[in-house]
């Protein structure tokens, strides 16, 4: 949900209703969507334009996990589920501004717009599961979910939205969690805790004069949150008293004199007399808006508390308390407005609205849509306990229940394809695989034409598939045969890929899949750069740890202690894992030494003029693209694979920079010797890779500059031919 501008207000009222709390030996229950988003945005240093920088992200996660872990601070994450249909249209109002936003990202921009990437929430889910972290994933939004555990588990919730301000609970907003521990003095052991600022609900009525408790449901919806939008209460606005102020904008004014306005009502005659501002053709749909959107805020009893397994700390179970205001009558003392009076025209009742009053007493029956419920069959039981469990993608629910699926945009030159296209087919699997028997079209929202969003319909899957109850009964074997078949994999790489660690299969996996179904034209910078770069991040980091700094770096390493490292000899061997483990802390300093600067942003190079800064990330967002279905697939299957760590593999502005350096080499393979000339292990098992990859899948293209360099070979010859011939 989210109320716009109530937390600006909150933090800059911050000393009123928030006091210091040290945050240790204790539960805390985090909203696992928006803290993932929260650490890469503040607290990752990342180029957004190059498409992510998972590494540094994975740091910045790993650090989060630790503090907690250190200061004795138990963490249960909560994920949001698939969306609702009352949020659908605010769900495509944000692609769209995402898409727009991309569209002016440069490297010159990447500090000033903040994107996240498309793997942020699943690199921070994977990371916590991997530290045996509690996560749980709720059917829907879960925002009233976490604050009833922190309710019944009295501990405190942390999170960054808005809406958290509404329910009585602890709770610590992320601007006010320091990333750091402090020395408990007071403390006979001297443990460690973690400075916090925790919001008191109390201060924040005392404040505003006694506001009844009861009233506060009523409060977001006015302000408009991601269900209701402010504009439908725009006759309501122009009858309360609106706060003057010269260090507040109009937000900030309206904020508090709703707040005021609400402090002389009951929530009976608040909603009676915004009821009467409204025609009374319009008052049912009204009634109706208000009463599914206080619902959230007003649930006190958790639906998915089983999950959470054996704890430590009782649970205390609340009284559920809800309010009917369907039988509440609007004040007649207001004059109701007649169609023609400008200011009950709301943009809010458009003609979907009208279309939905029609069925007003079908979704008063329903009482909003249904959750995710279990029933008699194996395989929807199985479904839901994976996909509470976190095991399954958030995305899982809306194709199964809603046979949708969005797709997250990203960055790339908005004049070529969707860079989803290719993930497509994946896709459909992945529907009729959730949805073996369902008639019902599968639809793709996407990005289209420039910055257009539609809604494509997607053909059925036309080959055999197994349903999740057979899924269920496959040994590891059959689940690996039926992704093969599914990604068309040939045998030859199927025994390739067992050449290489477990944890590089999907990885391996993806580079097959796009260059076989990739329309770009794919040259061989591309693959190099992306082996380099799961290299240093899965063996150089390892031995040497994570450092992105040049300055750290030389001033850790002294220029003369690397001088007088000896290159260490190549091992000659037929096994890629024989050069993996040859990879030594010397070799691993040498390596990163001469690979430091790609890490950072390089001044501008001549790149081929029919491909941009956008055009090369896009490549890349095609792969990730892939990366990321066949990671679903993955999951969906059983994990015949092990479960992929993105952040292991990718870092866009490595994998920017090296291939912008390498299309400009006429002989690739030349300047990858001078690079690497003290890595001579590492250099090797690259150029091995390629040679394999090469051998399984078919030749890459040639980089521009090796393409150029032969035209011109081939015209100077055509010249010297000439001139003979003239002679």
């Amino acid at each position: 949900m989210g109320v716009r501008g109530f937390t600006t207000y909150m933090s800059k009222h911050s000393h009123l209703f928030h006091e210091t709390f040290k945050l240790k030996n204790s539960y805390i229950i985090i909203d696992g969507s928006g803290i993932a988003i929260s650490l890469y945005v503040w607290h990752t240093k990342s180029h957004d334009c190059y498409g992510g920088d998972y590494d540094s992200y994975a740091n910045t996660v790993y650090k989060f996990f630790n503090l907690l872990k250190k200061c004795n601070v138990i963490p249960i994450i909560l994920f949001d589920g698939g969306y609702e249909n009352r949020k659908l249209r605010t769900v495509l109002s944000r692609m769209k501004s995402r898409i727009c936003s991309i569209k002016k990202l440069s490297s010159s921009k990447s500090r000033a717009m903040n994107i996240f990437p498309l793997f942020t929430k699943e690199i921070f889910q994977d990371i916590a599961l991997s530290l045996g972290v509690k996560c749980i994933r709720n059917d829907h939004e879960s925002d009233s979910e976490i604050a009833c555990l922190g309710k019944f588990l009295e501990c405190p919730i942390l999170g960054y939205d808005s809406d958290f301000y509404f329910f009585d609970t602890l709770y610590i907003p992320f601007v006010e969690f320091q990333m750091r521990s402090v020395v408990d003095k007071e403390s006979s052991r001297k443990d460690h805790y973690i400075p916090c600022k925790v919001y008191k609900i109390d201060k924040f009525l005392t404040y505003f004069g006694g506001l009844n408790k009861t009233n506060l449901p009523l409060l977001p919806v006015l302000l408009g949150n991601d269900y209701v939008k402010k504009s439908m209460f725009s006759s309501f606005y122009q009858h309360i008293k609106i706060k003057k102020s010269k260090t507040e904008n109009e937000q900030q004014r309206l904020i508090k004199s709703v707040i005021c306005w609400l402090r002389n009502e009951s929530l009976e005659s608040a909603i009676s007399k915004i009821l009467g501002r409204f025609q009374i053709k319009k008052r049912k749909l009204i009634s109706f808006k208000l009463q599914s959107a206080m619902k959230g805020y007003l649930q006190n009893n958790s639906t998915i508390i089983e999950y959470l397994g054996d704890i430590d700390t009782p649970i205390s179970k609340k009284e559920e308390y809800e309010i009917d205001i369907s039988n509440i009558v609007p004040t007649e003392a207001d004059e109701i407005f007649s169609d023609s009076d400008p200011s009950d025209s709301i943009s809010e009742l458009s003609e979907v609205d009208i279309s939905e009053l029609q069925n007003i007493e079908n979704l008063v029956d329903d009482n909003d849509e249904p959750e995710i419920v279990s029933t008699e069959t194996n395989e929807d039981l199985y479904f839901i306990e994976k996909y509470r469990n976190c095991l399954f993608p958030q995305c899982f629910a809306d194709i199964k229940w809603k046979n949708m699926y969005f797709c997250l945009p990203q960055v790339e030159n908005y004049a070529d394809p969707n860079s989803h296209k290719i993930s497509l087919d994946i896709l459909a699997c992945i529907h009729k695989i959730l949805n073996p028997m369902t008639e019902k079209t599968f639809i793709c929202v996407l990005r289209t034409e420039g910055t257009v969003i539609k809604k494509e319909q997607q053909k059925p899957y036309s080959g055999n598939l197994p349903s999740l109850d057979k899924i269920q009964d496959f040994d590891l074997n059959e689940r690996k045969y039926h992704l093969y078949e599914i990604l068309k994999i040939d045998v030859t790489y199927q025994k390739f890929i067992n050449m290489f660690p477990s944890n590089w299969h999907i990885f391996l996996l993806s580079i097959y899949y796009w260059k076989k179904n990739s329309k770009k034209v794919i040259d061989v910078s591309y693959i190099y750069s992306l082996l380099l770069c799961a290299i240093v991040l899965n063996f150089i980091d390892s031995k040497i740890g994570f450092c992105r700094s040049p300055k750290v770096f030389e001033k850790k390493y002294k220029t003369q202690k690397l001088d007088a490292l000896c290159s260490k000899a190549v091992i000659h061997s037929n096994s890629i894992k024989d050069y993996f483990k040859s990879i030594d802390h010397e070799e691993s300093l040498l390596c990163m030494r001469a690979l430091m600067p790609f890490f950072a942003i390089q001044p501008k190079k001549p790149v081929d003029k029919k491909l941009n800064e956008a055009s090369i990330v896009g490549y890349f967002s095609e792969f990730q693209s892939c990366v990321l279905h066949i990671k679903y697939l993955n999951a969906l299957l059983g994990f015949p694979f092990d479960n992929f760590l993105f952040s292991k593999f990718f870092c866009g502005t490595f994998l920017y920079n090296t291939v912008v350096d390498f299309r400009r080499r006429s002989n690739l393979e030349s300047y990858f010797e001078i690079l690497l000339k003290d890595c001579k292990n590492i250099r090797c098992s690259v150029q091995m890779i390629v040679q394999y990859i090469e051998e399984y899948i078919g030749p890459f293209c040639e980089s521009d500059a090796k393409k150029r360099k032969k035209r011109k070979k081939k015209q100077n010859k055509q010249i010297a031919f000439e001139n003979e011939v003239f002679i």
